[in-house]
């Protein structure tokens, strides 16, 4: 070997020591640029898992609100099939054998037997004023729900099929359907509602069960109109929860590849120090031989 000149077990070690360097430093770039999207992915899944617990809140909220009709419903067909059934019924009894039969066999007298009919009568006005009242009261929930999450509804395209609660009173009910009604108005029948019960003629009687009913099948034509919406916004909660599921994969298998680089770069600049040392213990026993 000629001075100052490298042998070739020199340079072969020279190499090894920078190719582990060069090995290293890639590594170290991968690392940053897996890091860099694992920021973005983490970001990504913070965007999901908050629109997730928005549309799971709404969802809720929803279903509520669609509770509410569905027990007002349930409970007021009930009313309706037992209470304004029997007044109708004893009602009408008065007036033929039967009255005489039901009188004997529960042994009521007559003036008890009023007051049974006028207490059904009241009842019966107070079972429309809570329905009418419990009504309101849902359909300005379900106002207020709207206005509050009306930027986040927008993202739906079925979400205009919520917007019915203006559809839902009573007087423009009546007004629309004058077939089913013995009043010219709701005007006139609520007048009527507000005799003294026993006053109180069977057109009213009639008119206001099927005003309740006209009502009910008005609510739950409208609840099967919002399907499409309620698919809707479970198709986005799906969709979101698997866009979760697929960037927590990703971020699992980021985090794996991280991982990797750091140790193949630390092995390589470990084994770039070896080659270096090597390379020192080169020369140095060069030196020494020469002495």
């Amino acid at each position: 070997m000629r001075r100052g000149k490298l042998n070739n077990s020199a340079v072969i070690i020279l190499v090894c020591s920078a190719f582990f360097t060069i090995i290293s430093y890639l590594c170290d770039q991968i690392v940053i640029n897996n890091e860099n999207n694992l920021r973005k992915l983490k970001s990504e899944q913070q965007i999901y898992d908050l629109e997730l617990i928005e549309f799971e809140r709404l969802e809720q909220e929803w279903n509520d609100i669609s509770d509410k009709y569905a027990s007002l419903i349930g409970y007021s067909i009930v009313q309706i099939d037992i209470n304004l059934k029997s007044l109708i019924v004893l009602e009408l009894s008065k007036k033929d054998e039967y009255y005489k039969k039901f009188k004997s066999i529960f042994r009521v007298s007559e003036s008890n037997f009023d007051l049974m009919l006028e207490y059904l009568k009241r009842n019966e006005i107070n079972l429309y004023e809570n329905f009418r009242s419990d009504l309101l009261e849902i359909r300005v929930d379900q106002s207020i729900w709207l206005d509050i999450n009306e930027d986040t509804l927008k993202s739906l395209k079925f979400s205009e099929k919520l917007e019915y609660t203006n559809q839902l009173e009573m007087n423009d009910l009546y007004n629309s359907s004058p077939d089913i009604f013995n009043y010219q108005n709701y005007e006139a029948f609520f007048k009527s509602l507000n005799l003294n019960p026993n006053s109180i003629n069977f057109d009213t009687w009639f008119d206001l069960r099927n005003l309740r009913l006209l009502a009910i099948e008005n609510i739950q034509k409208k609840l099967d109109e919002t399907i499409d919406f309620e698919n809707e916004l479970t198709d986005k909660i799906n969709t979101l929860n698997e866009n979760i599921s697929l960037n927590i994969d990703k971020v699992n298998n980021s985090e794996i590849y991280i991982n990797i680089f750091i140790l193949i770069g630390i092995i390589s600049q470990i084994l770039s120090l070896l080659f270096i040392l090597l390379l020192f213990r080169f020369i140095l026993l060069k030196k020494i031989n020469k002495l």
